[in-house]
C-alpha cells in the first residue's frame, strides 16, 4: 500500500482526505446502508464479500470496503456476474 494512504479512514497522510481516496474506500456503515436500501448488490448470495455499488465492484476487508480499480479484474468480475445471472435465469439483473 502506498505510504501515507490510510484506507481505514479514507485519508492520504497529512491534511484533508483526497477525493481519490474517498472514492476508493467506504466504511462498513456506509455499505450496510447502501445494501439495505437496495443500492448495493452482492455478486451472489454466497459471495457477499463482493458487491456492485454505484457502477463499481467493491470488496470487503477488515476495516471497510475497497473499490476494485483494476480494469481487467473488473472485467473478469463482470463476466462472472453475467454468467451467474444467466445460470440463474434472471436476465433482469443489471451488471
Amino acid at each position: 500500500m502506498p505510504e501515507g494512504l490510510h484506507p481505514e479512514d479514507g485519508s492520504a497522510g497529512e491534511g484533508a482526505p483526497t477525493e481519490d481516496a474517498q472514492a476508493r474506500v467506504m466504511s462498513h456503515r456506509e455499505m450496510n446502508a447502501a445494501y439495505l436500501s437496495g443500492q448495493a448488490v452482492p455478486l451472489a448470495q454466497s459471495v457477499s464479500w463482493l458487491v456492485r455499488y454505484q457502477g463499481s465492484w467493491w470488496v470487503v476487508y477488515e476495516c471497510g470496503w475497497l473499490r476494485v480499480t483494476d480494469d481487467l479484474a473488473e472485467a473478469d468480475i463482470d463476466i462472472c456476474a453475467s454468467l451467474l445471472t444467466k445460470a440463474a435465469g434472471n436476465t433482469s439483473h443489471e451488471v
